[in-house]
């Protein structure tokens, strides 16, 4: 008799009803936070995986650098900068993708070499690094090329995906990638 009515259609419902709060509120959250990027200067659009190993090939990574992402997202660059022998560090503002992000590096046992942070880039430490990677909207772009100037050492390289910086010229362009060199 218990059995039967384990089968019910409405208790099979009430079973999975602790799933399917779950699964709302995370729908739910994620929709919150998709309005948040672009209140903060960016939506989240993820790279396709040609154009990171593009980026990364321009880059032209050396084992033992380091490098950053500004809005890094689900982190796919700087594991792919990881994979090639360099530690880095990304800043998202969105909580849910940080959260993802920092997942995918622990599952890969990358932790020792990455770090994601959650934090606006205005504000982001950026000093110490050699590479800077950069998808992020041109109105932001423009609002942090005078950190990148200020802050970035000698010779730190800018990949820029897309979207060029505004008044500079770059060192080279391929397939609508941008990359830049600070010169102090």
């Amino acid at each position: 008799m218990l059995n039967k009515l384990t089968r019910t259609p409405f208790l099979q419902f009430f079973s999975m009803l602790p799933v399917l709060v779950f699964m709302i509120v995370v729908l739910a959250m994620e929709i919150i936070f998709l309005f948040i990027g672009p209140l903060n200067g960016a939506p989240y659009v993820p790279s396709k995986k040609e154009k990171i190993q593009k980026m990364i090939e321009i880059a032209e990574l050396k084992t033992g650098e380091r490098i950053l992402d500004l809005g890094s997202g689900a982190g796919q660059i700087l594991i792919a900068a990881a994979q090639k022998g360099c530690s880095g560090v990304g800043y998202e503002i969105n909580p849910f993708l940080v959260w993802f992000s920092r997942l995918k590096i622990k599952h890969l046992k990358l932790q020792d070499k990455l770090k994601i942070y959650r934090q606006n880039i205005k504000k982001a430490d950026i000093g110490e690094v050699d590479v800077v990677f950069i998808y992020l909207l041109p109105g932001l772009v423009e609002k942090i090329k005078g950190k990148l100037s200020e802050e970035l050492k000698n010779d730190a390289r800018i990949i820029c995906n897309t979207f060029p910086i505004k008044g500079w010229v770059p060192e080279k362009e391929s397939d609508k990638i941008f990359t830049y060199r600070i010169k102090k």
